[in-house]
């Protein structure tokens, strides 16, 4: 989760034809196999296509990966890449068969998953960041995110200003944080410790600010909390 709250771009970075199956299960399907930059491990059937959300596919977040080793097939029909997953709480394991240099996926997905640990800990500091103070500025929390994802330093002031405030928004939703978002001067306003502060007791005194995006279709803003578009109707791409 914290890979995408990050706002990584999504880019397979590696691909191979194999086959896929859950241990536990005998049955099986043949597809690609990717390693995104996404900190994902999609299986794309051969019946589906890499879409954004991975239509018809299967999908692992890596930093949920407990383990990736390397097997040897039945019969000595070769090796295959064998992964445990920890879904929910409950472990699951998976083989992909009939890919060549096993070794190489173990690597990568080992890289992944030191990745999404880092990631974890950068939203973990700014939870606590935010959590500590009355107001966080972007540029602090544009700091950190630069500390584990050096090229977020390169994109234009806006496009940071907007991939924070929808990490901001998705802390808000998901009740990690209490809040409303100041986009004007570009910070964070922390409800209890505003609170605290103003000695203000009562929520209705506070004035929650409208975070205002731009519809994928027709491009018209909307409120972020909209699930269609005022404008053309569309649904509004999570």
């Amino acid at each position: 989760m914290a890979a995408s709250v990050l706002g990584i771009d999504e880019q397979p970075v590696l691909s191979s034809e194999c086959k896929w199956k859950i241990l536990e299960q005998s049955d099986g399907q043949k597809g690609t196999l990717f390693l995104t930059s996404l900190n994902k491990l999609v299986f794309v059937t051969s019946l589906g296509l890499l879409s954004k959300k991975y239509r018809k596919s299967h999908s692992i977040d890596a930093g949920s990966v407990i383990n990736a080793r390397i097997e040897e097939r039945a019969f000595g029909l070769g090796r295959c890449l064998v992964v445990e997953w920890n879904c929910e709480g409950t472990p699951l394991t998976y083989r992909y068969e009939g890919i060549e240099k096993a070794e190489d996926w173990v690597g990568r997905i080992t890289e992944l998953m030191k990745a999404g640990r880092e990631i974890d800990r950068a939203y973990e500091r700014i939870i606590r960041l935010i959590k500590s103070q009355e107001a966080t500025s972007f540029d602090d929390i544009a700091e950190i995110i630069t500390s584990v994802q050096p090229e977020f330093a390169n994109k234009t002031r806006l496009d940071k200003d907007q991939n924070i405030v929808d990490f901001l928004s998705r802390c808000v939703d998901q009740g990690l944080v209490e809040g409303f978002i100041d986009t004007n001067n570009r910070h964070f306003t922390h409800l209890t410790a505003y609170k605290q502060k103003t000695g203000v007791r009562r929520e209705k005194e506070i004035i929650k600010t409208v975070v205002m995006v731009s519809c994928s279709y027709c491009g018209s803003l909307m409120p972020n909390t909209s699930l269609f578009c005022p404008n053309c109707g569309a649904r509004r791409k999570a």
